[in-house]
């Protein structure tokens, strides 16, 4: 398949997808709470999960028209935890719109939050699936692994020293999980086996891997204006992320209180992100983050050259190299 193949397959993926979801939330009362799920649901979102799901579906031949549904409750649930996540850190903007919690108060963000939970158990449950017990136990271990994912990274707040490895330990758990489950679920449909779910959920934690370090990578280096947060927010907000861990671990001396200063201060002045940047290219830390990138990114797309032939193969290898190399 060439890439216009599979460029077209996925935009068609994507624009059902979004048809859907517009059907998800009618007009109803309290007003209030229905125009935030809206404006949740209508939001900018790239639908990687979604999509994930109706691949892994299609790979395995279960028609998307069977698991539409299905691949909703994953970009609901991604969304309630998105809600919930910006109330926790504080977190004032997402995709380039006031987060729910800034737009309307705490308590209806949370109450958004938990709605679409429970949305995303409804659809999930949608059709006549012969596994769908499994999708169920699946889909509440990784709210389980979300939940320990978001914990530990609040915990790293309170913590001076954080080594890489527990970041990327956290990372599983908070990104990787849910890109596992969107794979799974879809395989799940298709009536893959064992091995076959295994090799799903290894694509999902490369995928993990490589879309989170990417995103902290780019939140220094973006220069597409669709990336929606200034530059360099995650250093003003004194955030441990895995440039500035590595930058920690990678320097000595003047470097390494420069950076530690951060932590101790509770962030980075704006005015000194082009310095940090600067440092962290000296000491070989952007390079690190696009080498693990292209490594995860990598040895996904081996695992799925394994997976069934066909186009949703070939799209699921497009869409992987588009991860690597998003700009936003």
């Amino acid at each position: 398949m060439h890439n216009r193949d599979a460029v077209e397959h996925i935009d068609a993926l994507r624009i059902r997808i979004n048809s859907e979801i517009n059907k998800l939330v009618e007009p109803s009362e309290p007003t209030e709470l229905y125009d935030a799920l809206r404006y949740v649901l209508e939001g900018k979102g790239k639908r990687f999960r979604p999509i994930l799901t109706l691949l892994a579906a299609d790979i395995y031949g279960c028609e998307i028209e069977n698991v539409i549904s299905q691949g909703l409750a994953m970009e609901v649930f991604h969304n309630s935890t998105l809600v919930h996540d910006d109330i926790m850190d504080r977190s004032g903007i997402r995709r380039g719109r006031e987060s729910v919690h800034v737009k309307w108060n705490d308590a209806s963000a949370i109450l958004v939050g938990d709605y679409l939970l429970g949305l995303s158990y409804r659809l999930l449950s949608e059709g006549s699936h012969a596994r769908l017990s499994e999708m169920l136990a699946l889909h509440q271990r990784t709210l389980r692994m979300l939940c320990e994912g978001q914990f530990s990274d609040m915990a790293f707040e309170a913590r001076k020293h954080v080594s890489v490895e527990e970041y990327l330990s956290m990372i599983d758990r908070k990104t990787a999980a849910l890109l596992q489950s969107s794979l799974q679920v879809g395989g799940l449909a298709g009536n893959a086996d064992g091995e076959d779910l295994d090799r799903l959920r290894e694509i999902g934690w490369h995928i993990g891997r490589a879309f989170q370090i990417q995103d902290d990578l780019l939140d220094l280096t973006a220069a597409d204006s669709r990336w929606g947060k200034p530059i360099g927010n995650d250093l003003v907000t004194g955030k441990k992320t895995f440039l500035l861990l590595t930058a920690l671990e990678n320097s000595a001396g003047q470097d390494h209180a420069w950076f530690t200063a951060i932590l101790d201060q509770g962030g980075l002045p704006e005015g000194d992100v082009s310095e940090a940047t600067v440092k962290m290219e000296n000491l070989g830390v952007l390079e690190a983050a696009k080498t693990s990138v292209i490594f995860h990114s990598d040895e996904s797309l081996r695992i799925v050259s394994s997976l069934p032939q066909g186009q949703s193969r070939e799209s699921l290898c497009y869409l992987i190299r588009q991860m690597q190399q998003r700009l936003h």
